[in-house]
């Protein structure tokens, strides 16, 4: 009765009119500070419990960039430590320098003492946010949604090897238009479009050149077409 009653409120147009509402208002949606240059604000997050790989990698470390959305996606594992958690993230910045600020969830990793020292010793502001506060890492979530539906279809014929694929699927997301900013990550970092692999059929004397230099081709649409499907 009570499933039957409220269900009958929801759709009657004189009580959605003429009732007053006791909870309290949503209020405004408080977004994070834009930043000014490429790289200055970053936000990361794991996704773990995947299944094991050839590698022993059960996880992946998704770094995203606030500004241009461009992402990377190292490879670890679900126990990955609040020390090996910094080893990866160096192993990225080191591409684009030291960021000004770093937007994280709460997990173990990032609540470690070890993160705060290592940020008050770099002058970078560690801002953690809570679980599923779009507010704040909300970019973050929606790229591990994305992600994790493009590995799906792309490895789902071979879920131990999905590792194998990250590399693909980073390089297309990257040279992906974005929605938000109108422009494709590579394009608002390094100012060009990067030139895809292609193909052609050459007098390749080393047969296994030729196999991979044809799987690099056969992945690039295929991750596109895997992300289309996402």
């Amino acid at each position: 009765m009570a499933k039957d009653t409220k269900n009958f409120v929801q759709h009657c147009s004189e009580c959605q009119c003429n009732k007053s509402g006791s909870s309290k208002g949503p209020g405004l949606l408080q977004p994070l500070q834009i930043s000014a240059v490429p790289w200055e604000s970053v936000s990361l997050d794991f996704v773990i419990a995947l299944p094991k790989t050839e590698g022993e990698y059960d996880a992946f470390l998704v770094m995203v960039d606030c500004l241009t959305k461009m992402v990377h996606f190292p490879p670890t594992t679900s126990s990955c430590t609040a020390e090996l958690a910094a080893h990866l993230f160096f192993d990225i910045i080191r591409l684009h320098g030291v960021p000004r600020n770093i937007v994280l969830d709460c997990g173990p990793q990032f609540g470690a003492e070890f993160c705060g020292v290592l940020g008050n010793t770099l002058q970078m502001r560690v801002n953690v946010s809570m679980a599923y506060h779009l507010q704040a890492d909300g970019q973050t979530e929606h790229m591990n949604r994305t992600l994790g539906d493009a590995q799906r279809n792309y490895s789902g014929c071979n879920p131990m090897g999905w590792d194998t694929y990250l590399s693909a699927t980073e390089f297309v997301l990257n040279n992906t238009v974005n929605r938000s900013t109108g422009q494709s990550p590579f394009f608002l970092s390094y100012g060009f479009h990067p030139v895809l692999p292609v193909w052609r059929e050459l007098d390749i004397p080393v047969p296994a050149a030729v196999q991979f230099a044809k799987l690099l081709v056969s992945c690039i649409p295929e991750a596109k077409a895997c992300l289309d499907a996402a």
